[in-house]
C-alpha cells in the first residue's frame, strides 16, 4: 500500500506533471519536445564520446619538430594504453579509498593540495619556463601597449593588426586593463610576467568554480566525484602549461566557469524536483531526498511557498551574474559563442518543461533573450567605444568564408590547418569583404568538386583533420608557449624539445584516454539510468488504475493519511543525470565545437577549452564506472560463495 501511496503523492506534488487518477498521463506537446531533445542529446553525445575515445586510444597526434610544428600521427599500442588506463584506475581507486577512510578532511585536503599544486607549477613556469607572447598573442599585447602610449593608429581600417582581426579587440581591452594596473607599480619588470601571474590565479579560480558546479550536477555523489575531478586536474599538464600563454583561453574559460556555475545554481534552484523537496511538510523532512538542483543543505531553492520577490531576486541576481560572465567569456574569446549557444539551447528547452510555472518560464526566457543580445553585441559595442576614442574605424576584417575555405585545404602542419589563405585572400581582395567572400566561395566549390571526385582522399583528409585536433593530448601546449626570452631552464628545455618531450607526449596521451573513456562511461551510464527511469514511469502508469480503485471515495484527509510517510524518490527510480537537460550543457558545447571545427580551420589548441569542459563528466563517469565494477565484483563473490 505504501508503494501505491508513494506513486500518488509523487505525482500530485507536481514532479510528474498533471496526472489523472485513472492512470492516463497527460503529456503536452512541450513535454514531448523536451524529452525528444534530451534523447537526441544523449544519443549524439554517446556517439561523440565513442568516436573521441576510439581516435585517442588507437592513435597519438603530436608535433616532434618545434620549428616546422608539423602534425604527425602515430598508431598506438592498445596493450600499453590499457596498462596506462589501469594505472590511472588504481590512482582513482586509491583516492576514493582514502576518502572512505578519512572522510571530508581528505577531500578538503585534496582541494587545497590541487589548488596549491596548480598555482605552484604556474609560478615555476613563470620563473623558469620564461615564455613570452608570440604571433597573434604578441600582436594583441602590443596593440594594448600602444594604445596606452596614446597610439590611436591601432584603430585603422587598413594598416593595423585589428583591421584584419577586429574580434581581438575584446582581449586587447582586457590586456589594456592589466597593463594599466601593472604600470601603477612602477616596476621595470616586463608586464607579461604580471599577466601570467593573473592567468595562474584565474586558472585556480576556474578550477574552484568548476569544482563547486559538481554539487548542482550530481548532488547525491558529488563529494566522491569531486575527488576524482581534483585528481584529473592534478594530472592535466597542458592546462598548467597554458597558464603561461598570454592569450584568451585561460581568462575566457575562467569567466565561462563562473557563468556556468551561476547557471547551474539558478536552474537547480528552480527545478521541479527542488520545488517538490521543499513543499513537503516540516514533519516530512526525510522525504526530500536529493534533487538535481543541488543537495538539501547546499543548494538554494525557490518553492511555491516562497514569496514572489524572493524568486525574482534569485533569478535577477543569479541570472544577471551568469549573463555577465558568459558574455565576458565571449569578449575574451569569440569562440566561446559555441558554449553560449549551448546555454541558450538549454534555457529554451528548460522553458518547455510543463512542470514549471509561468514565472519560472518567463524568467528563463528573459534570461535567454538577454544572453543572446549581450553575447552577440558585446564585441561590436567595445569596438565602437574604441573607434569613438580614436576618431577612426576598423574594417570588417578577414571573412569567415575564408576560414571555411582554408579548413578544406592542405597545409604544411596538417590537413585543414593554417596556411595563410585567409589573410592572403583578404589582401588580394583589397580588404573588400564582398570580393574576399567571392574568392573564398570559388575555392570552396573547387575543393568540393575535388572531394566528390576523390572520395578516398576526402575520407583520409577529414580523418587526419579530426585526429590532428582531438587526438593530440598536448593540445599544442608546447607550440603555443614555445617563444621564450633568454632561454629556458635545462628541465623545461628538455620538456619542450629534448629527451623529456616524448614522456610529456605519452603522459598527455594517457590522460586524454582517461578523459574520453570517463566521458564515454558517463554517457552509457546516463542512458541506462534513463531507461530504468522510463521503465519505472511505465510501471507507475500501470498501477495508477488500481490505486484509483483502492482510494475511491477517500476524503482529502483520508488521502493525506494514506500517503503519509511515502517518499518521492523510490529505490530504482534514480533520475540523476537522466531527466534534466541542463546537466548536459557542457557536452552540448563540446558537440557543437566538434561540428564547428570539422569545417573550420583546424588546430588542436582550439580543442583545449573543450577538454576542460569534459572534465566534470569524466569524473562522474570514473566514479560511476568504479561503483559498477565494485558491484560486479561483489555480486560475483556472493555467487561464488552461494555455489560453494
Amino acid at each position: 500500500m505504501s508503494q501505491y501511496a508513494c506513486i500518488i503523492k509523487f505525482n500530485c506534488c507536481g514532479y510528474g506533471g498533471i496526472v489523472s487518477m485513472s492512470g492516463s498521463q497527460n503529456r503536452s506537446c512541450c513535454n514531448i519536445i523536451y524529452r525528444l531533445g534530451l534523447n537526441i542529446v544523449m544519443l549524439l553525445t554517446l556517439l561523440l564520446s565513442m568516436l573521441l575515445f576510439a581516435g585517442s586510444f588507437l592513435t597519438t597526434c603530436y608535433a616532434d619538430n618545434m620549428e616546422t610544428q608539423q602534425v604527425l600521427l602515430r598508431p598506438d599500442n592498445p596493450l600499453w594504453n590499457l596498462l596506462e588506463l589501469a594505472g590511472f584506475g588504481l590512482l582513482f581507486c586509491g583516492c576514493l579509498y582514502l576518502y572512505e577512510k578519512i572522510g571530508e578532511k581528505f577531500r578538503r585536503g585534496l582541494l587545497v593540495f590541487t589548488l596549491t599544486f596548480v598555482f605552484g607549477l604556474g609560478i615555476l613556469l613563470i620563473l623558469f619556463g620564461r615564455t613570452v607572447p608570440a604571433a597573434d598573442a604578441l600582436s594583441v599585447y602590443n596593440a594594448a601597449a600602444e594604445w596606452i602610449l596614446g597610439n590611436t593608429d591601432i584603430i585603422h581600417p587598413t594598416v593595423s593588426y585589428l583591421s584584419y582581426y577586429p574580434q581581438q579587440i575584446g582581449l586587447m581591452a582586457f590586456l589594456e586593463l592589466l597593463l594599466r594596473i601593472w604600470n601603477l607599480t612602477g616596476l621595470s619588470v616586463p608586464a607579461w610576467h604580471f599577466i601570467k601571474l593573473v592567468y595562474v590565479c584565474l586558472l585556480c579560480g576556474a578550477i574552484w568554480f568548476q569544482y563547486l558546479s559538481l554539487q548542482y550536477l550530481w548532488p547525491e555523489n558529488y563529494k566522491k566525484i569531486s575527488c576524482c575531478y581534483l585528481v584529473l586536474v592534478c594530472c592535466n599538464l597542458p592546462m598548467i602549461m597554458y597558464s603561461s600563454f598570454v592569450y584568451g583561453e585561460i581568462p575566457s574559460f575562467a569567466a565561462l566557469s563562473v557563468g556556468w556555475y551561476l547557471l547551474l545554481r539558478l536552474l537547480g534552484s528552480v527545478s521541479p524536483s527542488s520545488s517538490y523537496r521543499d513543499n513537503v511538510s516540516p514533519g516530512d523532512s526525510s522525504q526530500g531526498g536529493s534533487s538535481l538542483g543541488g543537495s538539501r543543505n547546499d543548494a538554494p531553492s525557490v518553492t511555491a511557498h516562497d514569496s514572489v520577490p524572493r524568486m525574482l531576486c534569485q533569478i535577477l541576481f543569479t541570472g544577471f551574474g551568469s549573463i555577465l560572465f558568459l558574455t565576458l567569456s565571449v569578449l575574451l574569446r569569440k569562440n566561446s559563442l559555441i558554449p553560449v549557444i549551448a546555454v541558450l539551447l538549454v534555457l529554451l528547452f528548460e522553458t518547455l518543461r510543463p512542470d514549471r510555472n509561468s514565472k519560472m518560464r518567463l524568467g528563463l526566457l528573459i534570461m535567454a533573450v538577454c544572453l543572446a543580445v549581450t553575447s552577440v553585441g558585446i564585441l561590436p559595442l567595445v569596438q565602437k567605444c574604441y573607434e569613438k576614442k580614436a576618431g577612426n574605424t576598423l574594417s570588417s576584417g578577414v571573412t569567415a568564408m575564408s576560414y571555411l575555405a582554408m579548413g578544406m585545404q592542405e597545409a604544411s602542419r596538417g590537413c585543414g590547418w593554417y596556411n595563410g589563405f585567409n589573410i592572403d585572400t583578404y589582401d588580394t581582395a583589397g580588404m573588400d569583404t564582398a570580393l574576399a567572400n567571392e574568392i573564398s566561395r570559388l575555392a570552396i566549390d573547387e575543393r568540393l568538386t575535388y572531394f566528390r571526385e576523390h572520395p578516398g582522399y576526402t575520407a583520409d583528409f577529414y580523418l587526419h583533420k579530426h585526429l590532428s585536433q582531438w587526438a593530440d593530448g598536448t593540445y599544442a601546449s608546447r607550440q603555443a608557449t614555445l617563444a621564450t626570452y633568454g632561454g629556458r631552464s635545462a628541465f623545461f628545455k628538455e620538456v619542450y624539445e629534448g629527451s623529456l618531450s616524448g614522456g610529456y607526449i605519452e603522459w598527455c596521451n594517457a590522460w586524454q584516454n582517461v578523459l574520453y573513456l570517463g566521458v564515454l562511461v558517463f554517457c552509457i551510464g546516463s542512458l541506462k539510468k534513463r531507461r530504468k527511469s522510463r521503465a519505472a514511469g511505465h510501471m507507475d502508469g500501470r498501477t495508477a488504475d488500481r490505486m484509483a480503485e483502492h482510494t475511491a471515495g477517500y476524503t482529502a484527509d483520508q488521502m493525506a493519511e494514506h500517503t503519509t510517510g511515502c517518499t518521492a524518490d523510490r529505490p530504482g527510480t534514480d533520475r540523476l543525470g537522466t531527466d534534466h537537460l541542463y546537466v548536459y550543457v557542457g557536452l552540448i558545447a563540446v558537440l557543437g565545437g566538434f561540428l564547428f571545427h570539422t569545417i573550420w580551420e583546424a588546430n588542436s589548441r582550439y580543442i583545449f577549452v573543450y577538454s576542460l569542459l569534459l572534465m566534470p563528466y569524466c569524473a562522474a563517469g570514473i566514479h560511476d564506472g568504479l561503483v559498477r565494477l565494485a558491484a560486479w565484483r561483489s555480486n560475483r563473490t556472493l555467487t561464488r560463495h552461494s555455489n560453494s
